[in-house]
C-alpha cells in the first residue's frame, strides 16, 4: 500500500487497485497518538481500505504484563474484523494494547525495558 495526500484527498495505490478518498485528515492505526480516539474511520495500512470504527471508554483498568499489573486508562476500538483494547497512562501516553486472535490467543504489545515509558522499576 502506498498513499499520497494531495488536493484535499488521499490517493491510495495497492497491488490490485487504486482509490481516492476525499478525506480532510486521513489517519491509520497510530495507537500511540491519543487523538486517534477522536476518529470514526481509519485507513488500513495493510490493504488501503477505509474502515469505520467505534470506541468504548473502559475507564480505569489494570494492564497485565509479565512483570505485574499497571494501572492505566483503557479504550476499546472496534471495526470490521478488528478489536483492540488500548492502554494509556495518566498523562495519556500509550502503554500497550491487547487484541484477540482467531486462534483464541491474545496479541499483546507492552513497553520494553529500554523504553522510557517502561512502567516497572
Amino acid at each position: 500500500v502506498s498513499a499520497t495526500y494531495r488536493d484535499g484527498g488521499l490517493d491510495v495505490r495497492t497491488l490490485s487497485t487504486d482509490a481516492r478518498y476525499d478525506i480532510d485528515c486521513p489517519s491509520t492505526f497510530a495507537y500511540w497518538d491519543p487523538a486517534l480516539r477522536t476518529r470514526t474511520e481509519l485507513i488500513s495500512a495493510q490493504d488501503g481500505e477505509r474502515m469505520p470504527i467505534t470506541w468504548t471508554e473502559n475507564g480505569e483498568a489494570l494492564m497485565e504484563a509479565t512483570e505485574g499489573n499497571v494501572e492505566a486508562r483503557s479504550w476499546t476500538l472496534l471495526g470490521e474484523d478488528v478489536e483492540v483494547t488500548l492502554y494509556y497512562d495518566a498523562e495519556d501516553r500509550w502503554l500497550g494494547l491487547d487484541s484477540p486472535l482467531e486462534n483464541g490467543r491474545t496479541l499483546r504489545y507492552r513497553p520494553a525495558k529500554a523504553d522510557p515509558l517502561y512502567p516497572f522499576d
